[in-house]
């Protein structure tokens, strides 16, 4: 910490309201602050208090909120913190609530600027700031207020407005917290929007009577193919057991077909069988399952399931439109399992031998990828050349320096090498953890590595005898494979 800036770390308890109010107007007067200025401050900092105390937590949540004054040598810099509800930073006023308005109000008439922020998944905050007397300081023009949702006399489904961006990372926090970890930019509404506006993304939202957004699902274009990952799935815990989550889905599949949308994917988890039940009716075929491949801290609100470790999710993909057919060089270790799943897809693929008169390209080429909030390595090796071992070797290493908790390579099938350079992964303890087709333009064998992690003897709960199948193919296969 800085030496001009100090901080309150308080529970979220009117109790404690007044005393960060007092340590603000101490700090104050002790900066050079007139006493006049100084109450002021502390009035202006329980009125921040209060209101991030009023609506940035649910009725009855227990948390904390962070008060931290910087000094930056003209004006006293105050923050009010928490990682509570997401608020909306261009209509902090409700309109229905008389203490907002009186108490941002005084907050404007005390304090020289006021701004409320909004950090995505690192929370809320509202900030004060003071200046000095006589200190040059510069205006920004207030942001435009936000367009009001019309009530609707029962829950609706229907594509997102991009006004409703704030209202989708609401959903997401009642949902889960700040625990999503599908993306850490789900949290941010500018985000959302801007996805939803570009096409790269189309949200389903579930809104209730109000317009509050109580579901959330959508679909996020895969790179800048005609693939697009099924995600972001939440619904508030006071609206769950209504089949929203199952409507959005089938909102979302109509809306793929209208667009040709050629293939949509899923990674249901596997401690919870409603995430795989819920993709039965459209035909999704489970590709795989990637062990522990994300922090099981804390999962969604409300469901009463403790996962301790990391959480295995399980690939399914969903054909919406034919394709021309490929050829595939399949590992002889995997091609029967290869052969299945491609059949269980209906997918149009020949599965073939290399010629061994062929030989490698001198150069290879393959994209590394940190993933630091899920703890987990991707390596994307997009052509085999004679130095791909040698530097995916080195690329996996420096990986496990970063501390990952699990390493995923992703093999073009449609390389004659491939086969060669899954034997040598094989021998390094790299097991199998899913096709993945129609993947940047190829198809994909993702291989799997656990960095010293242990599986739980618990068996994970899979809804049908394909998905306890595959599972039961990946385990034999881990265990058959030496460790790196």
């Amino acid at each position: 910490m800085k030496p001009s800036e100090s901080r309150l770390t308080l529970p979220n308890d009117p109790f404690y309201v007044g005393l960060a109010a007092r340590f603000a107007e101490e700090l104050a007067l002790r900066s050079g602050f007139g006493a006049d200025d100084a109450a002021g401050i502390r009035a202006a900092v329980d009125e921040a208090c209060a209101y991030v105390l009023r609506h940035d937590f649910e009725a009855g949540e227990s948390g904390h909120f962070r008060l931290s004054l910087g000094l930056t040598g003209r004006a006293l810099v105050v923050r009010v913190r928490d990682r509570g509800l997401p608020m909306d930073p261009s209509h902090p006023e409700h309109p229905d609530c008389l203490p907002d308005r009186l108490g941002i109000g005084l907050m404007k008439a005390l304090m020289d600027e006021v701004r409320f922020v909004y950090h995505g998944r690192r929370g809320n905050e509202v900030r004060l700031t003071k200046y000095l007397k006589g200190a040059f300081r510069i205006t920004f023009p207030r942001p435009a207020g936000r367009v009001e949702v019309e009530p609707n006399p029962q829950v609706e489904i229907r594509r997102a407005l991009p006004q409703e961006a704030i209202g989708v990372t609401r959903c997401l926090y009642r949902a889960y917290g700040y625990d999503y970890t599908g993306s850490e930019s789900a949290y941010s509404p500018d985000w959302i929007a801007q996805m939803n506006e570009s096409g790269d993304q189309i949200s389903a939202v579930a809104v209730a009577p109000g317009g509050e957004v109580v579901g959330h699902a959508a679909l996020a274009r895969y790179e800048d193919t005609d693939v697009y990952d099924l995600c972001q799935g939440a619904v508030v815990p006071a609206y769950r057991s209504q089949g929203l989550l199952r409507q959005m889905i089938a909102f979302l599949v109509e809306e793929a077909r209208r667009l040709e949308i050629a293939r949509l994917y899923a990674e249901p988890v596997t401690f919870h069988p409603y995430s795989q039940r819920v993709l039965a009716p459209y035909d999704f075929v489970e590709s795989g399952l990637l062990l522990g491949s994300v922090p099981a801290d804390e999962q969604a609100r409300g469901l009463e399931l403790t996962v301790r470790g990391r959480i295995t999710l399980m690939p399914c993909v969903c054909s919406l439109s034919p394709e021309p057919s490929r050829l595939l060089f399949g590992p002889p270790r995997y091609r029967l399992m290869l052969a299945q799943t491609i059949e269980r897809m209906g997918l149009r693929r020949d599965l073939a031998e290399p010629s061994p008169k062929l030989s490698r390209p001198a150069r290879g080429r393959l994209t590394p990828t940190l993933m630091p909030l899920m703890q987990r390595g991707v390596v994307r090796v997009t052509s085999v050349g004679e130095d791909s071992w040698d530097e995916l070797l080195q690329t996996l290493r420096d990986l496990l320096a970063e501390q990952v908790a699990v390493l995923h390579v992703d093999l073009d099938l449609a390389d004659a090498f491939t086969p060669e350079l899954c034997d040598e992964l094989n021998q390094r303890g790299f097991f199998y953890g899913a096709y993945l087709p129609s993947i940047g333009g190829t198809d994909v064998l993702r291989l799997q590595y656990l960095n010293h992690l242990e599986l739980t003897r618990t068996r994970p709960m899979l809804v049908n005898s394909w998905a306890r199948q595959l599972y039961d193919f990946i385990l034999d296969d881990r265990q058959q494979l030496s460790p790196l």
